[in-house]
């Protein structure tokens, strides 16, 4: 997957190859990089940032422990399944929205 027309934290352009569900390159022009039939995703203009962690939960503990506790809670905050490709994207761009973080624009 090819990222292209993201800018990064400075504001600077840049773009993102991914492969095998890792960054691989980290630059600019790297359509070399990327196969004919690559999925390349147009960040418009988007920053790229780094991961970021959730850390606001709320655990069902003491009391409600049939609905989540820590264990169950924390599972479900790692995504321990391998997201969609509509996910990926998502989750590429930073965004829980359906359009992979545009809106607001």
């Amino acid at each position: 997957m090819l990222l292209i027309n993201a800018v990064n934290a400075e504001g600077r352009p840049v773009e993102l190859y991914v492969k095998d569900g890792k960054i691989a390159a980290v630059g600019q022009d790297l359509a070399a990089l990327a196969g004919e039939n690559e999925t390349v995703l147009d960040a418009g203009g988007l920053t790229v940032l780094p991961a970021f962690v959730d850390l606001h939960c709320h655990w069902r503990t003491p009391g409600f422990e049939y609905k989540e506790d820590i264990e169950t809670g924390s599972r479900r905050r790692l995504h321990l399944r391998e997201p969609d490709a509509q996910h990926k994207a998502c989750l590429l761009f930073g965004s829980t929205g359906r359009d992979g973080g545009t809106e607001g624009r």
